[in-house]
């Protein structure tokens, strides 16, 4: 029924549509977008939308455009009908939308698709849908659905659907649509509204009743039958379970109830009975409209009120609103309004902060007194403002002449009196009155000749002694004084630029009177220590100094409310604001770029927080001086307009703050602004354009799959790169006035601060990845939270990543080939420039070494030559003595290394000649290899030479044939061991002149990684076997060196472990054979000396003056021959060449000492002596230590490791004698204590016996006892058994008791045999033959003759009272 009157109304609304708004409302209408004026419903959704459901399609509003939603015959997924008539947005944020021929439907807002149920009476197969009237939710998520017709609907959803979306366009077959039995459906009889109770108790109203259900289990409705009387048509009902509270409004009353009280709440005149509205804002506070009137109250408020009058008015509705279909509070706070054919009114509840009076009139200059009384000026004069009746009143005695009346600028002094500047009128005299406190005119003192109050800029102040400083026109400055009453001028016109019009006063600043600050039009006046001697300076601009002053007009002046000593705020009329540095005298100036709203700023007032509150063309702002933010007002947040005017500001006792513009006065408390906290505004991304085209999710682009707003990646291609994006903040309490600042990661540095401008454009995007992100603040304090978009613009296919790889492999094969034709030209070039830079200063280098090495070989060759020739004499004079042939031996091995490191430096510096001549090459090799045959039987090497057996006569140097010859061979012989191979080939090759040599062995071979480095000098192959043969690192490299020379080549192949080839191809031209041409053979020095004769093993020397045994352990063997020389006369010397060997020959031998080198090949002498100390059958022999490390860490792991002494290389031949005889002579100490005291020793023994000598053999001594002990009586047990329980062969065990005891083994026995027997007859249990058997011996007169002899006695005659009885 009620929307049937809705429509008989429109003619008689149609007069109210050329209506002014009334302050704070705004209209939205089908001019600013909206599909129709018929708004049914209104809801906001999470993301911040308004969504209007009208009689032409639904509409999303994001407070700058509507975006319209209607029905698409041609897609399935669009809105079902345009008329929509309901709207619900459930507990998970999803948009229902009812309509009032085709069902309800549900929005997802992901990709902009509609899906369908149908509302139909199942029991009419032609039946179409109802007509939707009303939406909501009970407390278990089903969806209830109210119709015209008063049938509700509750629509179950399956739990694939609480929260998410369908597949298919018509989903009513996956619900179920349960309709509540109604007994009779009458047209226009609407559901008003759904109210659910925890108990499954429900109600909705009718417009004849009020009804109820259980919407848990809904059956049929239920009359209440709450009105009684006549029936009163029902316009809206409220219901709240929790508190239990019923509001049923019908017409001009409201009936309520609460705890089973009834009352009646009436409204204010008679008005339209259908215009009642009950709406809920914020689940705490009730809207409800009638009459033009919108009230808010909570329930318990509401419910105890007789009447609700025009006082409680919140606000009042527009004049053209005749009815409210919807009442709706955004998440900002404001206020939206549905009307019934006239769009939607939005209303600002901001506007409430600020309280304006005269409206219709332009106010000038604004003063408070001290009483607090306001006065405005208007036109020529003052008049005192009645805020609270709203009118200007005049406070003048009216009996005055109407020129006194007139008022150009007025102050009150200390003493209550008021100053009033005044110009007659009629006489144009300029005068100053002074009035008393009750504004009695006491006096007229006239302005002295040629000075005049300007007509608008007028600023009078007092000083501290009552004198007033009046600011007149034209440079000129009076202090009038009260006492004299006096004027006094001050001018500084001579600061002023000439102009045609007066220069006016319009702001006045003093410090402490120290310091005057005038502003005029033509700049800031400085005046210092005006009391005394005042001196005036300016401050303008200058268009050659960005740090002047912006603009030459000043309205206002403030000093810093942080600072005020140092800075001063200028506001300038087309400048903006500037802060002026009093200490250096430099402006900085805050403009509209930096969030100023306008550049004429007319009044600067700081608040109680120490904010500066401008007035500008613009409305008002609220400006930070130390962070320089600001926060803008407006006509739309309840301003008298956005237009102030000059000198009309002021600040009263209270700390309101005034401001007086072209439509009367605004008053406000900044406290009521300031301390307001807003909660974060969202943003949402709205629209997208790619080259200037809107991109809508589906179309033929592809580029949006669905909705802008919940997209969060772009993919675009190489062409699509012209992008814009449109954003907007969800506060639409003043739109124009939201603020935006993005930035495109990629692109910009730093945010961009858009201003109130929504839009980023980009343009030429490269390819690549960006993220956008955008902000956006309602009032510029606070800001959203960043939403982000990431974008990916793709190259062309020519640019791709295959398409590079494909140019890359182009060019690589391009390059290649013409870098290699360009690399052999470059390097021939550098080459030779190279050779050419590095020619001088290696010739010098050349010329160096080469004296060098001469002048050393003149020095080393002089010393060598007096020693080896003395010693040659020496030694043909005495054949016989070894040491001389020894020292003439490594001599001239000294001298053959000399030769070498000298015939490399000829090489390098390219000195040495070629030489030849001619040579029976194979007679030549043959005599030259036949010196190595004794060396290879020396060593036991088979040595195999095959040659050409025919002479063969070529042109050779001898010389450098001879040295590449011995130097292979020599290096073969070293790392071949015994019983290994040497084999030398040789053939020549007639048909190219080719001299081949091939030198083979079967030694240990050369790693493979160190092949490439063999020929290079001083370098030696490994760090173990090889390195422990010696050698110096020069014989290769000479080899290498003299085949290149000769011009031949050399190579060479190995196998480690397996053995060495080296192959040597010399050039070498035939010569004529000669009969007469002698073959010389030079056995080479360096051969002699690398290569020592196999090492004799004399275990038996004549004249040795003891039995004693010496192993010598060295791989050298002219070390081996010194120290035999040392030791011949004393010990029968052993000797052995590596660490293996030597440990073969102590374990047969068991030397009483051994002499041993550290470093060696196969094991060293650690190793040595490590299995050495191990061993049963040698732990006892004593090792002296030889090697040329001397570190205290060696020493110490070769004494951790048993051995008993370390020399160090080179030694005293007498310091090795000592330490090797007080080893032996330690021995028989140990022997001598054994046999003195039979049995184990104590861990602790008198010196000189070692302790730890001691502790290491008393074991094995024990072990031994133990054994004799247990075959005690079998007198069989010899030397045989007790060695091979032992483990050790007779030798080694008669050898290691010989050492420790100095006994025999056969002695040690027969002694522990006769010890027992000793103690047996002392004891007295046995007879003496008795006692024999016992201890094993068979023949009792061997028993009688070997006891006699130990003991002295015979054993009958033995008491056991001797002391050397055990």
């Amino acid at each position: 029924m009620r929307f049937v009157y809705l429509f008989l109304l429109i003619p008689y609304m149609l007069r109210a549509q050329q209506m002014p708004l009334m302050k704070g409302w705004q209209e939205l209408t089908i001019s600013d977008g909206l599909s129709q004026g018929m708004v049914f419903d209104i809801k906001q959704d999470r993301k911040g939308f308004i969504w209007v459901a009208t009689k032409d399609g639904l509409n999303r509003y994001d407070g700058y455009n509507f975006q319209v939603f209607t029905h698409d015959p041609y897609n399935e997924f669009s809105l079902s009908d345009d008329a929509c008539s309901a709207l619900l947005v459930d507990r998970k944020g999803r948009l229902w939308i009812g309509t009032q021929a085709n069902g309800l439907n549900l929005y997802d807002d992901r990709n902009g698709r509609f899906y369908h149920i149908l509302i139909r009476n199942k029991g009419k197969a032609t039946a179409g849908n109802y007509d939707i009237r009303l939406l909501s939710e009970d407390p278990e998520g089903n969806i209830w659905v109210g119709t015209s017709v008063g049938r509700p609907f509750k629509i179950v959803l399956p739990e694939t659907l609480r929260q998410g979306f369908p597949e298919k366009a018509d989903f009513t077959d996956q619900v179920r649509c349960i309709a509540v039995e109604l007994a009779n459906e009458e047209p226009n009889n609407v559901n008003y509204s759904f109210a659910f109770g925890a108990d499954g108790q429900a109600i909705t109203g009718m417009q004849d009743n009020v009804y109820t259900f259980n919407w848990k289990h809904p059956a049929g409705l239920k009359n209440l039958n709450l009105l009684e009387g006549t029936k009163p048509v029902v316009i809206d009902l409220y219901k709240d379970y929790r508190k239990d509270y019923l509001f049923v409004s019908t017409g001009n009353q409201l009936i309520s109830w609460h705890n089973g009280v009834k009352k009646v709440i009436r409204f204010p005149g008679q008005g339209d009975a259908l215009d009642v509205k009950i709406d809920v804002f914020d689940q705490t506070r009730l809207a409800i409209t009638k009459g033009g009137n919108l009230w808010l109250f909570s329930a318990g408020d509401l419910f105890i009120r007789d009447s609700l009058t025009k006082q409680d008015v919140y606000a009042s509705l527009p004049p053209q609103v005749f009815q409210i279909t919807k009442a709706l509070k955004d998440q900002a706070g404001n206020i939206w309004i549905g009307t019934a054919g006239y769009g939607l009114r939005k209303f600002n509840p901001a506007v409430k902060q600020f309280q304006n009076v005269l409206s219709g009139k332009s106010l000038g200059n604004l003063y408070v007194d001290g009483q607090g009384r306001t006065y405005a000026r208007v036109l020529y004069a003052y008049g005192q403002i009645a805020v609270q009746q709203d009118k200007l009143t005049p406070f003048l005695d009216p009996r005055l002449p109407s020129a006194d009346q007139r008022q150009r600028n007025m102050i009150q002094s200390r003493d209550g009196s008021f100053w009033v500047s005044n110009v007659n009128f009629e006489t144009h005299e300029n005068r100053l009155f002074w009035f008393s406190p009750q504004w009695k005119l006491l006096k007229k003192y006239p302005l002295p000749q040629g000075v005049y109050f300007g007509f608008t800029g007028n600023q009078t102040y007092e000083d501290r002694s009552g004198n007033l400083w009046i600011g007149a026109t034209n440079g000129n400055l009076l202090c009038f004084n009260r006492q004299t009453e006096q004027f006094t001028i001050h001018h500084y016109q001579h600061l002023l630029q000439q102009s045609g019009g007066d220069v006016e006063t319009f702001a006045f600043v003093s410090e402490a009177d120290s310091v005057f600050w005038i502003g005029t039009q033509k700049g800031l006046v400085k005046v210092q220590h005006p009391l005394h001697r005042p001196v005036f300076s300016m401050y303008r601009n200058s268009v050659t100094d960005r740090q002047s002053l912006s603009n030459d007009f000043i309205l206002s002046l403030a000093a810093d409310p942080y600072q005020p000593g140092r800075f001063l705020w200028i506001g300038t009329k087309g400048g903006g604001l500037d802060r002026l540095n009093r200490q250096t005298g430099r402006f900085e100036h805050v403009n509209v770029a930096r969030g100023l709203p306008n550049k004429v700023v007319y009044g600067i007032l700081t608040d109680e927080f120490r904010n500066l509150w401008l007035s500008t063309n613009k409305g008002i702002s609220r400006f930070n001086p130390r962070t320089f933010e600001f926060r803008n007002y407006t006509k739309a947040d309840g301003l008298q307009d956005d237009e102030f005017n000059t000198l009309s500001y002021a600040k009263n006792r209270a700390g309101d703050l005034l401001f007086g513009g072209v439509n009367g006065l605004t008053i406000f408390r900044p406290g009521m602004l300031t301390g307001q906290r807003r909660q974060l505004p969202k943003l949402n991304i709205i629209g997208l354009k790619v080259n200037n085209n809107p991109v809508e999710p589906g179309d033929d682009s592809g580029i949006l799959a669905g909705t802008i707003d919940h997209t969060t990646e772009l993919h675009l291609a190489h062409d699509q790169n012209l992008l814009t994006f449109e954003f907007a903040v969800m506060d639409y309490t003043n739109v124009g006035k939201n603020r935006f600042r993005y930035r495109l990661e990629g692109i910009d540095r730093d945010w961009v601060e858009a201003g109130t401008n929504r839009f980023a454009n980009y343009a030429q995007l490269p390819d690549g990845h960006y993220t956008l992100q955008v902000t956006g603040s309602a009032d510029g304090d606070v800001w959203s939270e960043p939403v982000t978009l990431q974008v990916r613009v793709h190259p062309p296919f020519y640019r791709t990543w295959w398409a590079y790889l494909f140019y890359m492999v182009v060019i690589t094969v391009v390059g290649l080939q013409a870098y290699r034709i360009q690399t052999q030209r470059l390097l021939l070039q550098q080459q030779v420039a190279f050779e050419q830079q590095e020619a001088g200063r290696l010739a010098g280098l050349d010329a160096l070494k080469t004296r060098f090495f001469t002048n050393i070989s003149h020095e080393f060759r002089t010393p060598l030559t007096l020693i080896l020739g003395p010693l040659s004499n020496r030694r043909h004079k005495q054949p016989g003595e070894a040491e001389l042939s020894m020292m003439e031996h490594n001599g001239r091995r000294l001298l053959a290394l000399i030769n070498q490191v000298l015939d490399l430096s000829k090489l390098e510096a390219g000195n040495m000649q070629v030489e030849t001549v001619a040579v029976d090459v194979a007679s030549f090799i043959r005599t030259l290899t036949s010196s190595y045959v004794s060396l290879a039987a020396g060593k036991s090497i088979q040595f195999e030479f095959d040659r050409n057996p025919a002479p063969c006569w070529v042109y050779a140097d001898r010389d450098k044939l001879e040295k590449i010859l011995t130097n292979l061979l020599s290096n073969a012989f070293k790392f071949t061991p015994p019983g290994g191979t040497v084999q030398m080939e040789v053939a020549w090759r007639p048909e190219n002149s080719r001299l081949e040599l091939t030198v083979s062995d079967t030694g240990i071979g050369i790693p493979a990684a160190q092949l490439p480095k063999i020929f290079d000098r001083f370098y030696q192959a490994g760090n173990g076997e090889r390195r422990a043969h010696g050698g110096t690192g020069i014989g290769l490299a000479l080899v290498q060196e003299l085949v290149t020379v000769l011009k031949g080549t050399v190579s060479v192949t190995s196998t480690e472990g397996q053995g060495t080839t080296f192959r040597v191809m010399l050039p070498l031209p035939p010569a004529p054979g000669s009969n007469e041409r002698p073959v010389v053979s030079v056995w080479p020095d360096e051969a002699l000396t690398e290569l020592a004769c196999a090492p004799s093993d004399t275990t038996a020397q004549a004249g040795a003056a003891s039995e004693k045994i010496l192993l010598i352990i060295d791989d050298n063997a002219d070390i081996r021959t010194f120290l035999r020389s040392v030791f011949a006369g004393d010990y029968v010397i052993m000797e052995a060449e590596d660490g293996l060997q030597g440990l073969q020959k102590a374990t047969e031998v068991t030397p009483d000492l051994v002499i041993c080198d550290l470093m060696m090949p196969h094991l060293d002498g650690f190793g040595f002596c490590r299995i050495l100390k191990t061993q049963v059958a040698t732990s006892h022999i004593p090792v002296v230590m030889l090697t040329a490390k001397a570190t205290v860490e060696d020493r110490i792991e070769g004494f951790g490791l048993g051995a008993d002494d370390y020399l160090t290389k080179p030694f005293d031949a007498t310091e090795i004698r000592v330490r090797v005889k007080n080893l032996i002579r330690q021995r028989e100490r140990l022997a001598q204590y054994y046999q003195s005291h039979p049995g184990p020793l104590p861990v602790t023994v008198a010196e000189p016996v070692s302790e730890q000598l001691i502790l290491t053999e008393n074991n094995f001594l024990e072990q031994v006892q133990t054994l004799v002990d247990s075959n005690m009586a079998d007198s069989t047990f010899d030397v045989e058994q007790l060695s091979r329980q032992l483990n050790l062969s007779p030798r080694q065990l008669v050898r290691k008791l010989k050492t420790l005891t100095g006994q025999t083994t056969v002695e040690f026995i027969r002694n522990r045999r006769l010890e027992r027997s000793a103690v047996l007859i002392r004891q007295g249990t046995l007879s003496v033959s008795e006692v024999a058997f016992a201890v094993g011996f068979e023949s009792l007169s061997y028993f009688t003759r070997s006891f006699q002899e130990k003991y002295g006695v015979l054993p009958s005659a033995y008491t056991g009272d001797r002391e050397d009885i055990a």
